[in-house]
């Protein structure tokens, strides 16, 4: 729904009335009854704020020591406080049902966000500190802004459920992808302790190769001994073929392994008559599955392998053994029957790390995998328009061309390319650190589609001078993530190079996550859901883009100001850039921080009240809604007081006709804001402003002016005496009983900053002037202070517009004072021509009951009597309902009105009747020549 551009409105329903409720209670003298405080409304029952401060309010009532809850309504602060005491702070549940229940049977008024989130206060020192914390209304620039970021906010609800749908599916995918991953890491953990054993086996099978090794060298040993020594001369033929010698045993104990010759092939040394023996050992060797005893490569593979392995040690002595240095190495086996028997793939023979290796590289394989499908979800690492190739040199590759490259690792990383000789003036070969600023921007909204969704990534220097730039598309996936980072985190490495090498390191940081959130918001609005136009990146690289600091909203102009003149000026200015349009030029096209635009805009408010300067609209809606002042009378009464003494001041640079149009707009808002001012500052302002304007008074400001010279004035004059202290009355009753219709609304307007003794003169005068004062009345019945509504309800009785009714059971059903009961007297002294709005606003549930009996009781009194007699028969249990309590209220009803017209005496306790009373004597031309309290 659109929202207005004034101020969100208070709660004016029936439930943020003040009201007392009746409660009954026992005590030791016997049953009592006591009224108390249901609902308090601050605004128009000011005197409840202290005894509810100080926790006495409903000892005030007679009702000490009751723990009774209360609605403390107060509009200025746009805030609803329910008030517990601690003995019921477990009824909090309750009383915000009864609340909320409350302003869902309001039909009728408009339901501001503040009275459906009430607060609650549990003691009255709670109470006190949340009426003195600030809680303003937004302004209507504010309000607008609110109700766009909301729709912002829903748009993007409707993407992130969309994403968070698609990322569900991912991770669903993932799991899967996962869970394969898992059973190939059990199916390698079992290959490699299939492996492990099967290493056992082997090791199990060398030991008892070795062995057998060993007694085939002693054998060999012992054929050698036992042999006679050939003749000289005698061949190795001849020797072999020499029958063999009887075998014995040798004394000698056989020489350790390892000091032993180095020894030659087995079946070479072997006697032929223990040849068969040897040849079958050999045999069974070769049935063996292959094993290197070369202690090579792999073999040092294998003891790095089988380090640990309590058979390593002899199995290594076993390979020197084996396989001497000055030898060619002896291969037992074959190596491709050990490769089918350990490995299918890849494992040569003795290469125990090979299954390792293989496994890790599975591994490896299914993880690159799973970092392919996290990427998709959200790149941890990325370079700009390029896959990262890796770092050649100091400098990647993929970024070392371009003017402005990124990496994402643990943050960003900004790779701006440049010269030494433009960084030489700033220090940077000493060792000094750049002063850099990053920003990131929008073409204005005026480009062509081709511009307005491409993000735009500055790098300015210490000169505030273009560094890099880069040109970046939302939409594809590595950009958008270095934007995302930035949103979430404003700062970046930046490291500045010539291509080659680096040139310096800077860090660059700010409080733009804001803007880049809002340029990610504006981008995508401005690409829309079609698809994506072609993107002129080139002619974005080459355009001119606003400067922050040139901005009025970044403060370096408010700065600058150090006279009232210049400050008149910026605020003007600052005042026409909170707009909507322009604070979304101010974030996205100029990257002025959102923080740095609301100290900005609190500064300048600060400054020109302290002055005294008249804000622009905009700005007075700001400084009520930051807390400048409680509300807008407040802050116009700040700013009069300031400028009555900077006006005066001889070094001021406001020109006379500067002083007098802050003047006029002051005075202005002083009477938008029913706001009186006193005779020295009215005097001091018009002075100034006839000054100006060539106009001469003719009642010079003074306290030796005599009053009575006012019915000697002129029409002219007399509207300019309005609004002077001294002489507003006089001249508001001279004007009356001159003028006609065409200067009510002046005299209702000034009526309306009077006091209540001046108002019960000067209203009676303004209904004198008849039927042509009712529009002014009728706009009266909205004023702000309670009594001149009041007056405005009673001149309206008086004339019997009818018209006015339905303003008046409008003013019935929202009055939240006292005085409701005198205006329901004046809507029932309309008679007939009443009875059905009222009976329709109390079916309607508009109009409480109470407050309708009260209405149809004055009725009865004004010849509605036998219509009420035969409402009660009438089939609508409701409308019975109220006619009988109507009529049964009628003697009440009668003597209020007796009172109030001076049949009986006034109750002066209640100060609604004297009040109306008096009003009615002005009215009749019986009223004293003493005047009323002026306490409201």
């Amino acid at each position: 729904m659109q929202r207005d551009e004034h101020d969100e409105p208070p709660y004016e329903g029936r439930a943020g009335r003040t009201r007392r409720e009746v409660v009954h209670f026992t005590t030791s003298a016997g049953a009592r009854s006591v009224a108390l405080t249901r609902v308090a409304n601050l605004a128009t029952d000011p005197q409840l704020r202290q005894p509810l401060v100080e926790g006495t309010l409903h000892a005030r009532e007679g009702a000490e020591g009751l723990a009774s809850a209360v609605i403390v309504h107060d509009p200025a602060s746009r805030r609803v406080v329910i008030l517990l005491p601690e003995a019921i702070r477990h009824h909090e549940l309750a009383e915000r049902r009864s609340w909320l229940s409350e302003l869902a049977e309001d039909h009728e008024s408009a339901l501001p966000r503040y009275a459906a989130e009430p607060l609650v206060a549990v003691g009255h020192a709670e109470l006190a500190a949340l009426l003195a914390s600030p809680r303003r209304a937004l302004g209507g620039a504010a309000v607008a802004e609110l109700a766009r970021r909301e729709e912002a906010i829903t748009s993007r609800e409707a993407d992130v459920a969309q994403r968070e749908h698609r990322l569900r599916e991912r991770a669903e995918h993932l799991t899967r992808r996962e869970d394969e991953v898992r059973e190939g890491v059990e199916e390698t953990d079992a290959a490699r302790r299939d492996l492990a054993m099967r290493e056992s086996e082997l090791e199990a099978r060398v030991l008892a190769l070795v062995e057998r090794e060993r007694a085939l060298v002693e054998r060999e040993r012992l054929v050698v001994e036992a042999a006679p020594l050939p003749e000289e001369g005698t061949s190795r033929r001849e020797l072999r073929d020499a029958p063999a010698e009887p075998r014995r045993e040798s004394a000698r104990p056989p020489a350790a392994l390892g000091s032993r010759p180095p020894p030659r092939p087995i079946v070479a040394l072997l006697a032929e008559d223990e040849g068969a023996r040897a040849e079958d050992d050999v045999e069974e060797l070769e049935e063996l599955e292959p094993v290197a005893t070369s202690p090579g490569e792999k073999g040092a593979a294998l003891d790095r392998e089988l380090g640990a392995s309590p058979v390593a040690a002899p199995l290594a002595e076993a390979r020197v053994a084996l396989a001497p240095s000055n030898e060619a190495p002896v291969e037992l086996v074959g190596d491709d029957e050990l490769e089918e028997e350990v490995d299918d793939e890849m494992i040569e023979a003795g290469d125990v790390t090979g299954l390792h290796h293989h496994a890790e590289a599975a591994e490896e394989e299914d993880a690159a995998a799973l970092v392919e499908d996290a990427e998709e979800l959200g790149p941890s690492h990325t370079t700009l328009l390029a896959e990262s190739e890796g770092l050649e040199g100091p400098i990647p590759a993929s970024v070392r061309d371009r003017e402005l490259g990124f990496e994402l690792d643990e943050g960003v990383v900004l790779y701006a390319r440049t010269t030494g000789e433009r960084l030489a003036g700033y220090g940077v070969a000493e060792g000094a650190v750049p002063a850099l600023e990053l920003l990131i921007q929008l073409p204005a909204a005026d480009a062509d589609a081709s511009l307005r969704s491409i993000v735009l990534v500055t790098l300015l220097d210490a000169r505030r001078e273009r560094l890099a730039r880069a040109a970046l598309d939302p939409r594809a996936p590595a950009e958008r993530a270095l934007l995302e980072a930035l949103r979430r985190k404003y700062e970046a490495r930046v490291v500045l190079h010539d291509g080659s090498s680096v040139l310096a390191e800077a860090s660059v940081a700010s409080s733009r996550e804001l803007n880049v959130a809002r340029v990610l918001e504006v981008a995508g609005r401005a690409r829309g859901g079609g698809p994506a136009p072609a993107l002129d990146r080139e002619r974005a690289l080459a355009l001119a883009l606003p400067s922050p600091e040139a901005h009025v909203l970044a403060g370096e102009g408010l700065e600058r100001a150090k006279d009232a003149r210049a400050l008149r000026e910026i605020v003007l200015a600052i005042g026409e850039a909170i707009t909507p349009e322009r604070l979304e030029d101010a974030v996205v096209h100029a990257s002025v921080p959102e923080d740095a635009i609301e100290q900005t805009i609190a500064r300048a408010i600060e400054r020109a009240v302290a002055e005294g300067l008249a804000l622009p609209p905009r700005l007075v809606e700001r400084a009520v809604a930051i807390g400048v002042a409680a509300d807008v009378g407040e802050l116009i009464s700040r700013q009069l007081a300031a400028f009555k003494d900077a006006s005066r001041r001889p070094d001021t640079a406001l020109t006379p006709e500067l002083i007098a149009e802050n003047w006029e707009r002051l005075l202005a808002s002083a009477t938008d804001a029913e706001l009186a001012l006193d005779s020295e500052t009215h005097e001091l302002a018009y002075d100034m402003i006839r000054r100006v304007r060539g106009a001469t008074p003719s009642v010079p400001p003074g306290s030796e002016q005599d009053p009575s010279r006012v019915t000697s004035a002129g029409i002219p004059e007399l509207l300019l005496m309005l609004d002077h202290p001294r002489y507003r009355r006089a001249a508001a009753l001279e004007l009356a009983s001159r003028a006609g219709a065409e200067h009510v609304e002046a005299l209702c307007k000034a009526a309306r900053k009077m006091p209540r003794a001046e108002v019960v003169r000067v209203v009676p005068a303004i209904a004198r002037i008849g039927e042509e004062a009712g529009d002014g009345l009728i706009d009266g019945l909205s004023a702000k202070k309670t009594f001149v509504r009041h007056a405005f309800t009673i001149a309206l009785g008086h004339l019997k517009l009818r018209r006015a009714l339905v303003p008046l059971l409008h003013l019935l059903r929202e009055e939240e004072s006292p005085a409701w009961r005198d205006i329901a007297r004046v809507v029932g002294s309309f008679g007939n021509a009443s009875l059905r709005p009222v009976l329709r606003q109390a079916s309607d549930g508009k109009l409480d009951d109470e407050r309708a009996i009260v209405a149809l009781a004055h009725l009865a009194n004004h010849g509605a009597d036998d219509a009420l007699l035969e409402l009660t028969k009438d089939r609508d249990a409701q409308s019975a309902r109220l006619a009988v309590h109507a009529l049964a209220g009628r003697e009440r009803a009668r003597e209020w009105e007796d009172r109030v017209l001076g049949r009986l005496p006034v109750d002066d306790s209640d100060p609604v009747q004297v009040f109306a009373r008096r009003f009615q004597e002005e009215l009749d031309g019986k009223a004293p020549e003493r005047d009323l309290d002026e306490e409201s």
